[in-house]
């Protein structure tokens, strides 16, 4: 801290004996005189010239502040001082507002003294005046009566030299104060680390094993809420799975009862219509007509049972649903992929093939942005319902959809990108398509990722129960 004083004092010292620079006896700048602040030099007798319309033009502010900084000067600005007339060939010269702009003003209003272009020159009676004349403006220059003197007014004020250094000086104290103020209290807390620091090391093995405590109890409290929980998927999932094959087993029992009575009936109803038909006796017309009311009687019974059976059915896939999904909920909470059957992000677009094209295209620097791109604008196109590129084929003997090579979009994007961007986005359509024709979004589902097709619900729940068995086997 008594560095810093001593440094501003030897600033203050300096900017004093700066105030007294010049030779041959000629006094620059003194302490006591006064100056427009911020420092400003002026400029007159600049060239000129009579225009065509009768105004006076001279050299702008740029190309003279352009001269300046040739010379070797530091201008922050030049301002052409403007008459009725025109130009009026003076110019004021502004410096920064800091102790480095007053030092450029002093070494600017020297070098023209030293030139014989300065303020005394220039107020010479005698002597022809050619150039340019520069000098520090001043205290007469400030309250002088002419368009100097009133631009100066405007954009500055009159300050003692020593005035600005009592200032300077004061805000230096202000702030070495600040400093000392702001280190004692940077002193106190260091000191309050220091006993803090020391009160802490005493036990870091007690905070050790209460840590490795913590994270034990954690992991374990967290192995059973996810062991319990697969155990309950576990029991939902073979009790739907018992309720359904025992929906199945019913459904086919009584279609198979079903068409063998529909069959009788049918034989049964052509025996009494070629009796009918052959009129042997309106007695068996009255029976024929009892036995229709029978049929009918009978027929709304099972229609009435086929319906129950297809309400269960339907009850029984939503529930197979929701199981779908538990299971689905169950394989995303494991990270990573064990075995054949995990889940699979059906209709999403595979981005590699788009980055591998770009790298190529562009370069490694812009390929993720330019992948990104393109892959969001194919992606919004897997969305539009409108666009609708496929086909039909015959495969087998069977009627297929298949992608539409010609469409024209897929034929602009395989000549653009390549194939390896095509085939991703064909294979998004195809799996769409099968999967989620009404959405066409993304879905998660069940993967067997061995033979490439969607997973049964059997399947999965196998592969969940081999899992959480292989994960109590290494708990134990």
């Amino acid at each position: 801290m008594e560095q810093l004083k001593a440094q501003i004092s030897d600033v203050s010292s300096s900017e004093t004996a700066a105030g007294q620079i010049g030779t041959g006896g000629f006094r620059v700048c003194n302490n006591d005189d006064s100056v427009v602040w911020p420092m400003k030099g002026i400029a007159v007798n600049l060239q000129t010239g009579v225009a065509e319309d009768g105004s006076i033009v001279g050299e702008s502010a740029s190309k003279f502040q352009d001269a300046l900084i040739a010379r070797g000067f530091k201008p922050y600005g030049v301002h052409v001082l403007l008459n009725n007339h025109g130009h009026s060939g003076c110019a004021v010269v502004d410096f920064t507002k800091d102790w480095s702009g007053f030092a450029d003003a002093l070494s600017f209003e020297y070098a023209y003294t030293e030139d014989n272009h300065g303020k005394k020159e220039w107020f010479a009676e005698s002597g022809e005046k050619s150039g340019v004349y520069c000098w520090v403006a001043r205290a007469d220059d400030y309250n002088s009566d002419n368009i100097i003197g009133e631009h100066l007014r405007k954009i500055g004020d009159l300050k003692k030299i020593s005035d600005k250094l009592i200032e300077e000086r004061e805000r230096q104290e202000k702030l070495i104060k600040n400093f000392e103020l702001e280190l004692e209290g940077n002193k106190r807390r260091l000191e309050e680390m220091v006993r803090r620091y020391e009160e802490t090391v005493k036990i870091p093995v007690v905070v050790e094993e209460k840590d490795k405590l913590l994270v034990q109890t954690y992991n374990e409290d967290h192995f059973r809420k996810i062991s319990n929980h697969y155990e309950k998927v576990e029991s939902q999932l073979v009790g739907q799975r018992e309720k359904l094959e025992l929906h199945e087993k019913e459904l086919a029992k009584f279609q198979a009862r079903f068409e063998n009575d529909r069959k009788m009936l049918a034989e049964e109803k052509e025996k009494v219509e070629a009796q009918v038909y052959d009129g042997r006796d309106a007695l068996l017309v009255a029976e024929n007509e009892d036995l229709r009311k029978q049929m009918a009687e009978q027929k709304e019974e099972k229609d009435e049972l086929i319906d129950l059976l297809v309400r269960k059915e339907h009850m029984s896939n939503i529930e197979l649903q929701d199981a779908r999904k538990e299971l689905v909920m169950g394989f995303c909470e494991i990270s990573g992929r064990y075995g054949d059957i995990a889940v699979k992000r059906v209709g999403e677009l595979d981005t590699r093939p788009f980055l591998a094209a770009m790298k190529i295209k562009y370069g490694e620097q812009d390929a993720e942005d330019r992948a990104s791109e393109i892959c969001s604008l194919w992606e919004e196109l897997l969305r539009d319902l409108g666009w609708h590129p496929f086909k039909r084929i015959t495969i087998a003997g069977q009627l297929q959809e298949v992608v539409d090579d010609e469409d024209e979009k897929l034929k602009k994007l395989k000549t653009d990108i390549g194939e390896g961007a095509y085939n991703a986005v064909a294979n998004a359509l195809m799996e769409l398509n099968e999967y989620n024709p009404s959405g066409r979004y993304a879905t998660s589902e069940l993967w067997n990722y061995k033979e490439g097709r969607k997973a049964s619900l059997a399947e999965g729940v196998s592969s969940l129960l081999k899992l959480l068995k292989s994960a109590k086997r290494k708990r134990v």
